[in-house]
């Protein structure tokens, strides 16, 4: 994890302390609960190791991409209807779509603005131009000007973007095969 900068941090043991979490059953956090206000997290958590390793490598890290896509896939709306908050209440909203089927509240601060335009009944053609909205938004992703002045931050854009259409039409397992 050499693009992991957290100060006074062993990056080396925090990422064995997430693994074994996440091998933990008796934790009751879902994957729902931590996918929820995925897009405030975003600039946070992901934004600052991407513009490390482009400045590092000058590549793109495609792992990182992908999670993006992931999360645009899971705030991707399917429909309007009642869903059950991750607080356990029965609430109206906007609702996703998982692969077998399963409807879900997008528990997301930004539901209303993304999901409701990103939809998944788009087809690629029409999702583009709002994908590449979303993906310009600096107040969910604060691309800073050494990287917005390369070709690099297009190159990336077109990454997210390619896994987000491949995982909405194969399917996540699929597309990580």
């Amino acid at each position: 994890m050499p693009f992991l900068n957290v100060p006074g941090a062993d990056v080396i043991q925090f990422g064995r302390d997430v693994i074994e979490r996440f091998g933990n059953r008796q934790l009751e956090h879902t994957n729902y609960q931590v996918a929820m206000y995925g897009t405030e997290k975003v600039k946070d958590r992901l934004v600052p190791s991407i513009i490390r390793y482009i400045e590092k490598t000058g590549r793109i890290p495609k792992r990182l991409a992908f999670a993006i896509a992931i999360l645009l896939r899971y705030v991707t709306g399917y429909t309007e209807g009642k869903g059950v908050d991750t607080r356990g209440n029965e609430v109206e909203g906007i609702l996703g779509i998982n692969e077998i089927g399963e409807t879900y509240l997008i528990d997301d601060p930004r539901a209303d603005t993304i999901s409701q335009k990103l939809r998944l009944s788009l087809s690629k053609l029409e999702s583009e131009p709002i994908l590449d909205e979303i993906l310009r938004d600096k107040s969910m992703f604060p691309f800073n000007s050494k990287i917005t002045a390369t070709k690099v931050l297009s190159e990336l854009f077109q990454t997210i973007k390619g896994y987000y259409h491949q995982i909405k039409e194969q399917g996540l397992a699929s597309t990580l095969q």
